[in-house]
């Protein structure tokens, strides 16, 4: 095979953590700790790219085994990992019951977001309220933030307009939003708050709004509605919610109204006197029932003097209450994945079976399906909101009848007789919209199944991918008398579109006791290799008795009911054969308050002829109920919502949309409750995600293109000011994209180029995500440009930190080894060693020139030079590695193992193939053993033992061996058609050469054209490895005879090259030799040697006079020189190649052999 099968530029670098939800800001070096402590592992650098991850035919995934070293800790300590200081770890262990109460009601709940009620008359309390805002909220917000969690605080006093007091709506907004938050926090001045209803009729009629809704209330109408909220919030049931309340100090209160009123203010000085001496005993009655009760369940109760001090403790004490949540969810990353949407999933299909009318028959078309042992999937197809989600639902929980008294609640399977259901629907839950989660609880249930364990929460989705395979194949062997149906429903709203489109993550390979299920959109398009054979089950739109029976079931729920006439009316009405329209019109008819014009409501409703149309009458409906809500900016409030929610990327978070439209709590209270049915919730971000809606809103708002990118420059100003504050996920998320869509070029490079920003985009690129390689492609920097934008941010770093006494070495070492990754991960691997150098010589500095924290830089050298054809350096760097290595590590470590598969990869390009087999061989044992025998390391290392043995000329074994990487592959990692990820690019570039060795050149041209597509997109059209790629194009047209042909895509591939990596380096010699070859195969001499001679000027100059990579050139040009009757030159040449071969691989090597005839008959023929 010699280098075809090689794809040099996509490399497994060590130095990753297996986790890399939290990585370190670069710019972050305060921490309290001794920087020169050992209890920091830098084996772990917490960041994981493809780059790193692509199990290629060199080089093991170092990122997915690290092993555990002695005497060093298992993760780095950061600020940004490690959330908790040590003083706020006391205050964790310190917390009582009633904190940690709210805390696991919010976890059980699946949220991810904290809401935090503030409740005090809002008369004489702005400082307090302002201070809270300015100061102390952002901090609360980045704290929540790093964990994954949103911070929202609730402050209905700010803003209430005349129009939302003159509808009576304010108590009844502020009881709901108490209802819907998690924690109350209470503070008081002097004033008692609004109340006294006898003399004040909109107070009461506030009241009588919330009588039957909360029939407590009609006790409480002597209270004032500051005391009501503690009565919702705390008094009422104490313990439930987090909780704190705060006094300020009367005197304060005092001597500031007498100053004011001496000042001339009047009316403002009446802010800090109590109402009334009757409000005042009132106050203090409150006060006094809530210090007792505040005092036996153990919940804050705290006096202060003035609202900068109150601001304060409000903060350090919410800050108290909070941190246990933030804990919980840091302490995530290190346990087992525990599932905690299978109540949420369970309830889903309970809501979707109950309207199953009319669609029993699929039912048993499916359950057929299922145990025919057809080993291909079902498709269930049909148009959007047809009720596919309800077939579903009902075929697993009709399963439960049979299950008898078995625990339904362990690993969320359902079993019958002879089915196990494992399910999961998208879209049911926040978090189930993405495919890593998918991947996730799928893999947990099979492998439950099968009585065995999967730690799924800190994999990467090409790792979840293998896991599944794995998995699924376990299960079936543990169940063979069983069926095992896995069930996906709604594929086509998982929210990576990309992986809407190609669903070769399925296994390639269904066991014969297993069958797939999914559903989808019938607009949905279907690829991917599983996938090109299929059956398929289309649901049409229900009849009209089944339509009546959805109707009097979805009233009675709602407590409704409608005359025979007006049902006739509905179903008389095509589109409501289909579900969705028949549930949005019930909905809004519901929500209808007057029942004597409910027949012209209907009338209006049925104006729609599909479900965009009755959309856009939703949307018109809001306007009108909600014309008088506008934003800061004096728009419409809804149509401002949906227009900048359609404009984002994935939508905005509650506080995200009340800021950049400046709407007030009260308002965006109001809007809320009635937006609720309408939006989604993914990830606690609100967003618009049926197809319909998103047409409806564009059209019924004319959202043009011109009108979107004024929005999203609006978007960008907002995200650009967090970045300067928050420089979190959120801003990563939307900010790069948004300056693209607006083409604000320096401000993309600014914000891709900021260290927090950095970081996050590259974890990404190990989840699949491969923004930060776009961005960079559409700047259209060049190599060096980038690589000087990340050293300038990194020499600063170091400038800064190295100048003040809090200087972390360790933190420096890896910003530098996270930079170096990124260029190596985007094929700049010459800029990559520099950074590389800078973290190898500060690890000598902080643990010595021989501990085993050296040994993965020098193994990310040695593959960098490697990579650019230097393997006698690469060499040096690998032999200086495994010294270490074996000194330090067990032969079974992992790490050690990782080192010893890059040792043996440069030892087979150098034909040193005995001492290379043995590495690759206890690799392979060691792998197998301790990964599993479908891990892709096993694969690669199948691969190399492939090439060695086809160098040998034992062809059967090398075939044995490449048929095993190849079904591995295949296996795990998807088929020709996999997803757009540089590991498949890999394994089908590697497929390729495989296929090239065997004569089947059409389908080798199949692999590289795709490998090609996916580079193209993934890494830009001038990548080193989209060259690569041509180049093996190149090599498929010139096996197939069409040499012209062929000589254009290589040279082609050179240019791309040369630009990269200018006109003198290594990496351009193969391209050189190649189009030598050709050149000489056409019979174009001249050229040929030209080709020639600069690839062995370039070798010489960047590898030695004596280097072994001279030889393939140096026989190129002694067989040319034969060709054209140069016999001196010949023979010169072969006398030179002679003499490097027998240094480099020895008397016994077949290049020695046949050099050494070779010479000899040159020599006769010289005579």
């Amino acid at each position: 095979m010699g280098n075809d099968d090689v794809n040099v530029n996509s490399m497994v670098f060590g130095g990753n953590s297996p986790s890399t939800d939290k990585l370190l800001h670069c710019e972050i070096f305060v921490m309290d700790f001794d920087p020169f402590s050992e209890a920091v592992s830098l084996s772990k650098i917490p960041y994981s790219a493809s780059f790193w991850n692509t199990p290629i035919d060199y080089f093991p995934d170092a990122s997915r085994h690290h092993s555990k070293s002695p005497k060093f800790s298992e993760q780095p300590y950061h600020a940004s990992n490690d959330i908790l200081s040590s003083q706020e770890t006391a205050i964790v262990d310190n917390c009582k019951s009633p904190t940690q109460s709210w805390v696991q009601h919010h976890k059980l709940l699946g949220s991810s977001v904290i809401r935090v009620f503030f409740s005090s008359p809002f008369g004489g309390m702005e400082e307090e309220r302002a201070e809270l805002t300015r100061v102390y909220f952002p901090e609360l917000r980045a704290l929540c933030e790093a964990v994954g969690l949103t911070f929202v605080p609730i402050d209905l006093r700010w803003g209430i307009t005349e129009q939302d007091a003159q509808n009576a709506l304010v108590l009844q907004l502020c009881l709901r939003e108490i209802e819907r938050s998690d924690i109350f926090i209470g503070f008081y001045g002097s004033r008692y708050g609004w109340h006294d209803t006898t003399r004040d009729e909109l107070l009461m009629r506030n009241f009588e709004m919330v009588f039957e809704t909360y029939p407590w209330i009609s006790e409480c109408t002597d209270k004032s509605i500051t005391e009501i909220e503690f009565q919702a919030g705390f008094l009422r049931s104490p313990g439930e919610k987090g909780a704190a309340f705060f006094f300020r100090d009367l005197a304060f209160d005092e001597q500031r109204s007498k100053e004011l009123e001496r000042d001339g203010n009047v009316e403002l000085s009446k802010k800090y006197r109590p109402e009334s001496a009757s409000a005042a005993i009132k106050r203090d009655s409150l006060r006094s029932s809530v210090q007792n009760i505040a005092m036996k369940h153990d919940v804050p109760c705290m006096n202060y003097s003035t609202p900068d001090s109150g601001a304060r403790i409000i903060f350090e004490q919410l800050k108290r209450i909070i941190m246990p949540r933030l804990q919980i969810e840091r302490e995530q990353h290190r346990e087992k994945f525990i599932d905690p949407e299978a109540a949420q999933h369970d309830v889903f299909m309970q809501l979707k079976s109950s309207a199953l009318c009319g669609n029993e028959h699929y039912l048993e078309d499916i359950d057929g399906f299922i145990k025919s042992s057809v080993q291909v999937p079902l498709i269930i197809t049909g148009t959007n909101g047809v009720g596919k989600s309800g077939i579903l639902a009902e075929l697993i929980r009709s399963s439960r009848g049979s299950v008898g008294n078995e625990d339904e609640s362990d690993n969320q399977s359902r079993k019958r007789d002879d089915i196990i259901f494992v399910y999961h629907f998208v879209g049911c839950s926040g978090s189930s919209t993405t495919l890593d989660n998918l991947l996730q609880r799928v893999t947990l249930q099979l492998a439950a199944l099968a009585n065995s364990t999967e730690d799924v929460r800190i994999c990467s989705t090409p790792q979840l991918k293998a896991k599944l395979a794995v998995s699924l194949n376990k299960t079936a062997t543990a169940n063979p008398e069983k069926i095992i149906a896995i069930i996906l429903d709604g594929l086509d709203e998982l929210m990576d579109s990309q992986t809407i489109c190609d669903l070769s993550w399925l296994p390639t390979t269904i066991p014969s006791n297993v069958a797939i299920v999914v559903s989808m959109g019938d607009d949905a398009p279907i690829q991917g290799g599983i996938l090109d054979n299929f059956k398929q089950i289309t649901v049409s739109p229900r009849t009209s008795k089944t339509v009546k029976q959805i109707i009097d079931i979805q009233l009675q729920t709602r407590g409704k009911d409608l005359s025979q006439e007006q049902k006739q009316t509905i179903i008389r009405h095509s589109a409501c054969q289909i579900p969705l329209y028949l549930q949005v019109l019930l909905t809004e008819l519901c929500a209808f308050g007057s029942f004597e014009h409910l027949d012209n409501k209907i009338h209006s409703c049925l104006q729609a002829e599909n479900t965009e149309d009755l959309f856009i009458h939703v949307l018109q409906r809001l306007d009108e109920d909600f014309c008088d809500v506008r934003t800061g900016m004096g728009h419409e409030a809804v149509k401002a919502i949906m227009t900048y929610l359609l404009s984002a990327r994935q939508g905005l978070s509650e506080t995200e949309i009340m800021e950049c439209l400046l709407l007030s709590h009260q308002s965006w209270s109001r809007l809320y409750f009635a937006l609720e049915n309408v939006l989604s919730i993914q990830s606690g971000l609100l967003c618009i995600n049926r197809k319909q809606f998103i047409a409806a809103v564009e059209r019924h708002y004319n959202l043009n293109p011109e009108t979107k990118l004024h929005i999203q420059q609006q978007l960008s100003e907002y995200f650009y000011c967090l970045l300067k504050i928050v420089p979190g996920r959120r801003v990563m998320t939307e900010l790069p994209w948004l300056l693209e869509q607006t083409q604000q070029w320096d401000r993309l490079r600014e914000c891709i180029t900021q260290p927090a920003i950095f970081q996050l985009l590259c974890e990404d690129i190990s989840l699949g995500n491969y923004d930060l390689m776009r961005y960079w492609d559409v700047l259209g920097d060049s190599s060096s440009q980038i690589a000087s934008a990340y050293m300038e941010n990194l020499e600063e770093t170091i400038h800064k930190a190295m100048n003040t006494r809090d200087y972390m070495v360790k933190d420096i070492i890896v910003a530098a080894t996270r930079v170096g990754q990124y260029l190596a991960e985007a094929g700049h691997f010459r800029l990559a060693i520099r950074p590389f150098q800078q973290a190898l010589r500060l690890k000598e500095k902080v643990y010595g020139s021989e501990s085993w924290q050296l040994v993965d830089t020098l193994s990310d050298l040695g593959r960098l030079c490697f990579s650019q054809g230097d393997t006698s350096t690469s060499l040096l760097f690998y032999e200086r590695a495994m010294s270490i290595a074996k000194t330090s590590l067990s032969q079974d470590d992992l790490t050690y193992v990782n080192v010893e598969v890059g040792y043996a990869s440069v030892l087979k390009k150098r034909h040193k193939f005995s001492e290379a087999l043995p590495l690759f061989e206890h690799a392979l044992q060691v792998y197998r053993t301790t990964l599993s025998e479908e891990d892709p390391d096993v694969a690669l290392v199948f691969h190399n033992i492939g090439d060695i043995c086809a160098q040998k000329n034992e062809e059967e074994k090398a075939f044995e061996h490449y048929t095993a990487a190849h079904d591995i592959r295949q296996r795990v990692l998807g088929c020709i058609a996999g997803p757009m990820h540089p590991s498949t690019a890999a394994t089908l570039s590697a497929m390729g050469s495989v296929l090239i060795s065997q004569g089947n050149t059409a389908k080798a041209h199949e692999c590289f054209q795709r490998a090609l597509e996916i580079r193209q997109k993934v890494l830009g059209p001038r990548n080193a490895e989209t060259a690569e790629t041509i180049g093996k194009l190149a090599l498929v047209m010139s096996v197939n005879g069409h040499f012209e042909d062929a000589a254009d895509k290589y040279t082609e591939a050179l240019e791309m090259l040369e630009m990269e990596f200018g006109e003198d380096h290594p990496v351009l010699c193969e391209y050189l030799d190649r189009l030598g070859e050709l050149a000489q195969e056409m019979e174009q001499g001249s050229d040929a040697l030209s080709f020639y001679m600069r690839s062995l000027a370039i070798k010489e100059k960047s590898l030695g006079e004596n280097s072994a990579e001279l030889c393939d050139t140096l026989y190129n040009i002694a067989h040319l020189s034969l060709e054209t009757d140069n016999i001196r030159r010949a023979y010169s040449t072969m006398e030179r190649l002679y003499a490097i071969a027998l240094e480099s691989f020895g008397s016994d090597a077949p290049l020695t052999k046949d050099t050494e005839e070779k010479l000899q008959m040159l020599s006769e023929l010289k005579l």
